[in-house]
């Protein structure tokens, strides 16, 4: 699991924060956090450790999900002209509930989904990530079936969707 946080980490420095030359943060968990974090960690890009496992788990599981239903809310805006930013918020404030609770009943703490490894990841992911256009691209009305097949032709991974199925 730390390998796992370590990529994601550098996949997300390199592609975001050290092209903009953000500061940008993510969450490493014990017991080597603090070698993955001086391994990982450049002018450009911060890493915040957590000891909370559970509660960055819980977030990083869920968040790609709810990034889909998101992105359906701002698809639907796109293909409708009518503006859905309500339900785009109350989906998004949900969401942050939803997070909190599970990683509550997992044994994590509520301030490590209300921070960066859960509301901050979940905001980026929501705006811009890939499974927030392929959100998008259903709330326009293509089919699920075929969204997913153009993304993956375009090298692209959609994580929410094996994730939803497991929810």
């Amino acid at each position: 699991r730390i390998r796992e946080s370590a990529t994601h980490l550098r996949e997300r420095g390199c592609r975001i924060g050290v092209a903009r030359r953000d500061t940008l943060g993510g969450a490493v968990v014990e017991p080597v956090r603090e070698r993955c974090a001086g391994a990982l960690a450049t002018p450009a890009y911060r890493v915040e450790r957590s000891g909370d496992l559970a509660g960055v788990e819980a977030a990083a599981a869920t968040k790609n999900v709810y990034a889909i239903a998101v992105g359906i809310c701002h698809g639907l805006t796109e293909a409708g002209g009518e503006p859905w930013h309500d339900l785009a918020a109350a989906t998004f404030t949900q969401a942050v509930a939803e997070m909190r609770r599970l990683a509550v009943a997992l044994g994590g703490r509520e301030e490590t989904v209300l921070g960066l490894a859960g509301v901050g990841d979940l905001e980026v992911t929501s705006l811009s990530g890939r499974n927030r256009v392929f959100g998008a691209r259903v709330g326009r009305g293509q089919p699920p079936e075929d969204a997913l097949a153009a993304m993956a032709a375009a090298g692209q991974t959609v994580e929410g969707v094996p994730a939803a199925r497991l929810a």
